[in-house]
């Protein structure tokens, strides 16, 4: 497969080593734009971080997150020691390396020998998957010990997507893309792309990209706030976790009207039929009245969309994280489909599989959690299980629990269950760059690298980017204080505990999947193709020629029959539960994002958080009759907890909903973000594994029902659990 270029015309060799003077190229590792940056070094360390305008695939653009790292970096509270939990939460003394894993293993051992493998779990943070060199080390080591209880991030941001991915492609991995750089018309469905940089699309300059479709077109962005993006274009203001009706009166109404391409569904799809008439009973009447929508809104934007042939719906984490959101998603491919969008110019279409058919080494089998029998998804197990998985008695009760890159207590359900289930363990061990809310309860809390102190890739995100790019860095310095990086930990540990002399190296295993890839030189069969070395070649990275949409199409199902899966038990059983459904009415919690924050894990950088302020956003018609005002302290409860905020009156809020964004109300070992202020959100959050979606086992982050009162009214008074 050729490359936008030549490969040999720049060399590597020439740039300064990890640590010297000068200026060291790099990107940025924090989202999946992974913009290109550069760095300067003077004296051994890192002056300034800024956009690396050589880089073809960012082209100059950054977002303040990127060079912000250095502030992480040189943190006077990073940790830079291993340290050991001496007394109660974030009570903790320095221990020396030799001391510390000779412990952890001895005391593994024990729990191995005795209760067994089941009776250890990990939850690995986001930033582990970005870390694409280290990671097969991490899972190689829980391969070992065949841990099977592995948690993450999924259930919080895209697991419903991933089990939709799997009923229409056979591969909960593989997820159609716009085409943006050929699209007219496009519908952006629970998605911030002006913050979030696309989220699973990695297109780090989509603000022109935007733009030139509005140009030439049109742009529609349906949500209950009216978000930057919407600010931008047009907005479709309605109810939060309601998507699902609008989804599905938009394809019932191109069926009735006769606008759904029916030559394309056969050629293209399985299963149209069913769905067709099983959507019947969701009229746009029906869907209206749920969505806080006009009718008409509904049927005229499926009208648009079937009108204009480079049209394409796209969908990101609002549409996740509610009670219908598997069947949200795999309606919104439907529509796509059912418009003859799919696959075509301007449409849906999958990215470039870099590694094709390539697994990873030891990845456990999914299966159900102890508790509530939600399933796994790509071996994860939903977060809300995570705190029976800890505290309820049992044989296979989690004893040994490893965190890395993770807060779970903030950005998860369940957060003061999950905080007494971590005082409790028998062995907790953390690998991070802080002590966090979590973390505070482990008894080792060994330090690691930054992405600015390690060799990386651009692989993550490969597949999900508009046009193929890949880059390969090296450190921009030498590691600081005495931290290590995860491959040499969790190496160290697999060579304790199993005398294993097999380590994986990630650069070969990275070197092995890009050669046996679609643009690798196949082990020598294919000369001009792509190797780990020439890439190492190139420091700014390559453009790579695209695949053609057959080919890519060709890759992206997996179904034996080539085709898209619109129909199936699940969808037949989602759909009948959808139909059940009753709305109370009650006011609607939903979340937004910043564009200086990420999660829980930068609120300890001034520059970033000092512009943030977190407030419950409610309409002036929701705040009235409850004697609201902006500035006003105002407690959100429901059966679940509550927690007491400042409220801002906003008219961009849907009416009968309310706003709030999660990663706040820090308690841990960072004084800046401790002193933010705000809230855990996640607190509000079902913890009841009946009350989240069984198909996928995604939490229930938009869409909960609250209440919200002035904080010194007893109507709806704080009832501790959460109150802060």
């Amino acid at each position: 497969m050729a490359t936008r270029g030549d490969m040999g015309t720049e060399a590597a060799a020439g740039l300064p080593e990890p640590g010297e003077d000068g200026t060291h190229v790099t990107f940025c590792h924090i989202c999946e734009a992974v913009c290109g940056m550069v760095a300067q070094v003077s004296g051994g360390r890192i002056a300034k971080l800024g956009p690396d305008r050589d880089n073809p695939h960012s082209r100059g653009h950054i977002c303040i997150k990127g060079p912000s790292m250095r502030d992480v970096v040189y943190d006077p509270d990073r940790l830079l020691r291993p340290m050991r939990r001496v007394g109660g939460p974030s009570e903790f003394e320095p221990v020396g390396w030799e001391e510390a894993l000779a412990d952890i293993a001895a005391r593994l051992r024990a729990i191995l020998d005795g209760p067994g493998s089941e009776a250890v779990a990990a939850y690995l943070g986001n930033p582990v998957f970005f870390n694409t060199l280290h990671w097969p080390v991490v899972f190689d080591f829980f391969a070992r010990m065949k841990t099977g209880k592995l948690f993450g991030p999924n259930s919080q941001d895209h697991v419903s997507r991933m089990v939709a991915n799997n009923l229409l492609y056979g591969d909960p991995l593989r997820m159609p893309l716009p085409d943006l750089a050929d699209c007219d018309f496009l519908i952006i469905v629970g998605s911030n792309p002006l913050v979030s940089h696309g989220s699973m699309i990695s297109a780090p300059r989509l603000r022109e990209q935007l733009d030139a479709i509005a140009e030439r077109g049109r742009i529609v962005v349906v949500d209950p706030r009216r978000t930057e993006t919407a600010e931008r274009f047009e907005h479709l203001s309605l109810r939060p976790d309601t998507d699902v009706w609008m989804l599905a009166a938009m394809v019932r109404t191109l069926f009735d009207e006769q606008l759904a391409d029916l030559a394309f569904l056969d050629e293209h799809c399985v299963g149209w039929r069913a769905l067709r008439d099983a959507l019947a009973p969701i009229t746009p009447a029906l869907a209206a009245e749920r969505c806080g929508l006009d009718e008409a809104a509904i049927v005229g934007l499926a009208r648009d969309f079937a009108a204009v042939p480079r049209a394409v719906a796209y969908s990101r984490a609002g549409i996740c994280r509610g009670r219908f959101s598997t069947l949200a998603n795999l309606l919104l491919d439907a529509l796509n489909m059912a418009g003859g969008k799919f696959c075509q110019p301007g449409g849906s279409m999958f990215g470039h599989a870099l590694t094709t058919g390539s697994k990873l080494k030891g990845r456990p089998p999914d299966r159900l959690s102890r508790v509530g029998g939600l399933p796994s998804v790509i071996s994860f197990l939903p977060g809300v299980a995570m705190p029976d998985e800890l505290l309820e008695p049992g044989v296979d009760r989690v004893r040994a629990l490893f965190m890395i890159a993770g807060n779970p207590v903030l950005s998860a359900p369940g957060g003061e269950a999950l905080e007494r289930a971590l005082g409790g363990l028998d062995l907790f061990v953390a690998c991070d760059l802080f002590v966090n809310e979590s973390n505070k309860y482990a008894d080792y809390i060994l330090p690691t690298v930054t992405f600015l102190e390690r060799a990386g890739a651009t692989t993550l995100t490969f597949g999900n980017m508009l046009a193929p790019y890949l880059q390969y860095v090296r450190p921009v310095i030498e590691p600081q204080g005495d931290v290590r990086r995860e491959d040499e930990i969790f190496g160290e540990l697999s060579r304790r505990l199993f005398a294993a002399t097999d380590v994986p190296v990630g650069e070969e295993i990275l070197d092995g999947h890009i050669r046996i890839g679609a643009f690798g030189n196949a082990f020598g069969e294919r000369p001009d193709g792509l190797t780990l070395d020439r890439l190492k070649r190139q420091p700014h990275g390559i453009m790579l020629e695209s695949q053609s949409r057959e080919e890519r199409k060709r890759v992206g199902i997996k179904h034996a029959d080539g085709k898209v899966h619109l129909w199936g038990d699940a969808i037949r059983d989602e759909l009948a539960r959808l139909h059940a459904f009753r709305d109370d009415g009650a006011l609607r919690l939903f979340g937004r994002r910043h564009l200086m924050s990420i999660n829980s894990w930068m609120h300890n950088v001034e520059r970033l958080v000092r512009s943030q302020h977190p407030t419950l956003l409610i309409h002036p018609d929701d705040a009235a009759p409850r004697g609201i005002a902006t500035g006003d302290r105002v407690v959100v409860a429901n059966d679940y907890g509550a927690i007491e905020v400042e409220a801002e009156l906003s008219e961009a809020v849907h009416r009968g909903s309310v706003c709030y964004p999660h990663g706040w109300g820090h308690d841990g070992g960072w004084r800046r973000a401790n002193g933010a202020g705000g809230a855990n959100v996640n607190l509000l959050s079902p913890t009841d594994p009946a009350a989240v979606e069984q198909l996928s086992g995604a939490s229930l982050l938009d869409g909960i029902d609250v209440r919200v009162a002035l904080a010194a009214t007893p109507a709806c008074p704080a009832d501790g659990k959460g109150e802060t």
